[in-house]
């Protein structure tokens, strides 16, 4: 089973962690060591991410445990970035919090995975079932991916 957590411009404004009374609630009984550890940095360090939402992804996280306790899941983070990323500072640092924040929660019950709508259209051009894939990521490129 795969969760999608997807995110268009999003990373384009600053974050700010921001948790509820009642997570503490579930330290014992849904949180995994390295996703607690998570937890507690961004309870410590609010503007730990400039750029990732991370205190959404341990929400979705916490949702899954409990929702399909046992199950095999992945939370997949899902994004758009320009054509030209790579040249443009928001964007590579965006690239760098979701590489640190994989590294952190790896190994943990429920993977966690990241790419951008540019990786997965490649993907998909290269599938040849179903016949319509590929047709779907030429009118999807020619819609989304631009460069700035």
């Amino acid at each position: 089973m795969v969760a999608v957590e997807s995110k268009c411009t999003e990373m384009l404004r600053p974050k700010r962690a921001i948790f509820s009374r009642q997570y503490e609630t579930l330290i014992d009984t849904l949180f995994e060591p390295k996703w607690l550890r998570v937890y507690r940095d961004l309870k410590d360090k609010a503007n730990a991410y400039r750029h990732l939402d991370a205190a959404q992804l341990v929400k979705h996280y916490l949702g899954l445990r409990k929702t399909f306790p046992g199950r095999d899941l992945t939370l997949l983070y899902l994004f758009w970035e320009p054509a030209n990323a790579a040249k443009l500072p928001e964007f590579r640092q965006h690239r760098a919090e979701v590489s640190a924040f994989g590294k952190l929660v790896a190994g943990s019950a429920i993977d966690f995975a990241a790419m951008s709508y540019l990786e997965l259209w490649a993907d998909w051009a290269i599938q040849d079932h179903p016949a319509w894939l590929g047709e779907h990521v030429v009118h999807l490129r020619a819609r989304y991916e631009v460069t700035i």
